[in-house]
């Protein structure tokens, strides 16, 4: 069929295809057994070097790599079949972009149907099951597609087979560099409060969160498109901690294709094999600087949150970025929609980009700011839609978090200068691509676009007064795409070997002052008997274990309640509580029991206190004072990127007035507040 069509799919090609989905299939649904038991390896202590575990070679850098790179896979095989029923695309990033929305789109919108139907109980069998049947259901369509006569094209120059190679490349290497920050570190609030948010996926259509009441949130800090992937990957897996770490290494690959897709729209070359090296090391120094340094807790960083959490949302408004560009609506506003789900500031990147289009040309900047504005009007409709209809209704009264409001109120506190702030924005992406936000004069429109998108962007967030690295993410990416089309245009006197350099450069000095797997958390969490509620249970009995964490925190002050976590430990109230309810420890091994405060104390047990309704013991207050005496160490992060807790959390920094202006004690702007 259409042999006039280069790389086009013929239909005696497509039994091929169909193996090539039931290996991905085989791979993905067959070796998940294994990332289990990987993640079960090691109940107790670590080997002293868990980066390179001979012991378990095989198991660890050969199988695990595959399981997860079949896994990734078929994920994105829907989203894969999904282009092809619709003519394909031959260039890669579109390809790959369009690749992720139409999975996500399949997936959440066969899911939903499943859980509100109730025809089968929603869990890891049913999602293998539709996984089978949405495959070979879109291979029919494409059959059909193809018997008609319809063309069908794919990518087929060398360059888009080395790219596919980068692609496979950064899962597997992505899965062995980091897999004891995969797999074995414990999780900190955050990344657990991500895990949990994916697990609500096995039983709600919309995603429910572990803290407020209702388990409802606003739109003030989005976090809702990160729940369908982690919940892919809890029915799969479990809820374990890898299953809300793993999707970092879904997003990559497809993140690399869409950045040289925006990088070769309309420029007169191509990408060559070194420069796509430099951009894939600056993409492993972005991940390292999130995976080691991006933390609010004193001890860890965690690849759940905000690592995996914002890679998704700058996948998001690349996605956004490129299908602008190419003038495709669908794919516009359904990049445009997670986005904006994800992070609110997306729906700013959306404003910020018809600011830049006035250095396009007339026809294109009306194109683009008639596309602008349709997105940025859906995008506030299904916010209205959902933050004002939907959540009240679902609260039944109860609160929610973060509504949308609570973004002003970020804005009152400003602090002018911290000159440190500058380095987020150009070391994590390789230094040079910073730089060439500089170069105006030989960008071409586009490039000028993003560049304003980008300065506007880091001024948005550089005077707030309380920030954390994660803000940063977009302008740590986005400059990437600027000095690649100042390099293809022939307008660079850097050649790629620089970029090179500098993003090896970049790399040292992001790593981490130390990469010690953070443990303790898990042994006070084994230490732990909670006598109320079932952390996996149903809904009330879920919320009733969640409310224990007020007795844990009678065991270990609240972050706030601390002034040096590097004395006394703090926090880890969820972890705590998601270790415990994962440990069959003996009686005589538990130190800490909480439980209501009407029943019996337990037997050798000293109270510690009440706290509405919950009533905390311990056994050994020895251990009891050493716990909390010998905390981990706080000197993980680069020394880049360690932000003081001051300017991390706002509720520290206003008490220790750590901002040099409160815009609600100026004239006219106290009204605001």
């Amino acid at each position: 069929m259409h042999p006039s069509i280069p790389g086009s799919l013929r239909l005696r090609r497509l039994p091929v295809l169909g193996l090539f989905v039931a290996l991905l299939l085989a791979a993905g649904l067959g070796l998940r057994g294994v990332l289990r038991s990987v993640a079960d390896l090691y109940p107790g202590a670590l080997p002293s070097h868990p980066f390179f575990v001979p012991d378990h070679g095989l198991l660890l850098y050969l199988v695990t790599p595959l399981a997860v790179l079949g896994m990734v896979g078929m994920l994105l095989v829907p989203g894969f079949l999904f282009v092809l029923i619709t003519g394909g695309s031959t260039r890669t990033g579109s390809l790959a972009a369009a690749t992720f929305g139409g999975a996500f789109l399949i997936r959440a919108l066969v899911h939903a149907v499943l859980k509100l139907s109730g025809v089968i109980p929603f869990g890891a069998s049913a999602f293998v099951l539709t996984e089978i049947v949405v495959d070979g259901v879109l291979l029919v369509l494409l059959a059909l597609r193809l018997r008609s006569g319809r063309p069908v094209v794919l990518p087929s120059e060398p360059e888009d087979r080395r790219r596919l190679g980068w692609m496979v490349a950064l899962v597997v290497l992505t899965v062995i560099l980091l897999l004891p920050a995969l797999f074995w570190q414990d999780m900190t609030d955050d990344g657990l409060e991500a895990l949990e948010v994916g697990r609500s996926m096995l039983t709600h259509v919309v995603p429910r969160f572990p803290t407020p009441p209702s388990g409802l949130m606003g739109l003030g800090i989005g976090m809702l498109s990160m729940a369908f992937p982690i919940g892919w990957f809890v029915s799969l897996i479990g809820p374990v901690e890898a299953a809300a770490r793993l999707p970092l290494a879904l997003y990559l690959p497809v993140l690399f294709a869409v950045l040289t897709g925006l990088i070769e729209h309309r420029s007169p070359r191509r990408l060559g094999g070194v420069a796509e090296g430099a951009i894939v090391l600056a993409l492993a120094t972005y991940v390292v600087t999130m995976v080691f340094s991006a933390s609010y807790t004193p001890y860890s960083a965690d690849a759940s949150s905000p690592a995996a959490f914002d890679t998704l949302t700058i996948l998001c408004i690349a996605g956004t970025i490129l299908f602008l560009w190419e003038n495709r609506i669908g794919w516009l506003l359904g990049f445009a929609l997670l986005g904006c789900f994800a992070r609110p500031t997306s729906l700013m990147v959306l404003g910020l980009l018809g600011i830049g289009a006035v250095v396009l040309a007339p026809a294109e900047r009306r194109g683009q700011l008639l596309r602008l504005g349709l997105a940025i009007a859906v995008c506030l409709a299904a916010s209205v839609l959902y933050e004002k209809v939907y959540v009240p209704r679902a609260a039944h009264g109860l609160g929610v978090g973060y509504a949308s409001g609570s973004i002003l109120d970020r804005l009152r506190f400003l602090t002018l200068t911290d000159i440190r702030r500058v380095l987020f924005l150009v070391v994590p992406g390789g230094i040079l691509p910073a730089v060439a936000l500089l170069a105006w004069r030989r960008q071409d429109p586009l490039a000028r676009q993003l560049t304003v998108l980008c300065l506007l962007y880091f001024l948005f967030f550089y005077p707030q007064a309380f920030i954390a690295l994660h803000h940063f993410v977009p302008v740590m990416i986005l400059p990437i795409i600027v000095y690649w089309r100042v390099a293809l245009a022939g307008q660079a006197r850097w050649p790629a070997g620089a970029a090179v350099f500098a993003g090896a450069l970049s790399l040292v000095l992001s790593l981490p002052r130390s990469t010690a797997m953070e443990r303790s958390t898990r042994a006070i969490g084994q230490a732990t008997e909670i006598k109320v509620g079932n952390l996996n249970g149903e809904w009330p009995a879920y919320r009733a274990a969640l409310d224990a964490r007020r007795g844990v925190g009678q065991f270990f002050p609240r972050e706030w309640d601390e002034a040096d976590p590097a004395r006394e430990r703090v926090g880890g109230l969820l972890g705590v509580l998601y270790y415990s309810s994962r440990t069959r420890a003996g009686a005589d091994s538990i130190n800490y029991v909480i439980q209501s405060a009407g029943a019996a104390p337990p037997p050798g047990f000293s109270s510690v206190g009440v706290d509405r309704g919950l009533a905390a013991f311990v056994r050994d207050t020895a251990r009891w004072r050493h716990d909390r005496e010998t905390p981990p160490t706080t000197r993980f992060r680069s020394a880049l990127y360690d932000i003081p807790r001051s300017t991390l959390h706002r509720f520290i920094g206003i008490n220790a007035h750590a901002y040099q202006i409160d815009l609600a004690r100026l004239p006219l702007l106290w009204r605001f507040f």
